[in-house]
């Protein structure tokens, strides 16, 4: 897979565990993205108006937010403050768990933890 598949990319990734976001954002800035990486949702929300990412990449399991209201939000809002932009869900339910479908929605991809780098990849460029 090229270094650069997402050669200048903005991708915004939420993921409240510090290990997580960090190893998104070495693999993404390996293939090239501009990554910003915070904690929450709320600073998640920030990010989209001040940043403007092309991507957005969330852990779906936040222990203090519901990740999945906030990709209904992004869809919600105007463009010209960060919204309407892809979204990809990180979950560590399976695609047959019940609970998934009315969860991901607004959701244009969802990806099983743990993801492989190159899959990961793939699906950003993808969308």
């Amino acid at each position: 897979m090229p270094a650069d598949l997402l050669d200048g990319l903005r991708v915004l990734v939420i993921d409240h565990d510090t290990e997580a976001r960090e190893l998104l954002r070495t693999v993404l800035l390996q293939r090239g993205a501009d990554v910003r990486t915070v904690p929450s949702v709320a600073d998640g929300l920030e990010s989209l108006e001040v940043w403007r990412p092309d991507v957005l990449v969330s852990d779906a399991e936040s222990p203090h937010h519901d990740s999945y209201s906030l990709f209904a939000k992004v869809q919600s809002l105007d463009a010209d403050r960060g919204g309407r932009i892809p979204a990809l869900a990180l979950t560590t339910l399976g695609r047959s768990d019940p609970r998934l479908g009315p969860m991901i929605a607004d959701v244009h991809r969802d990806l099983p933890k743990p993801i492989e780098p190159t899959v990961l990849t793939a699906e950003i460029a993808k969308l």
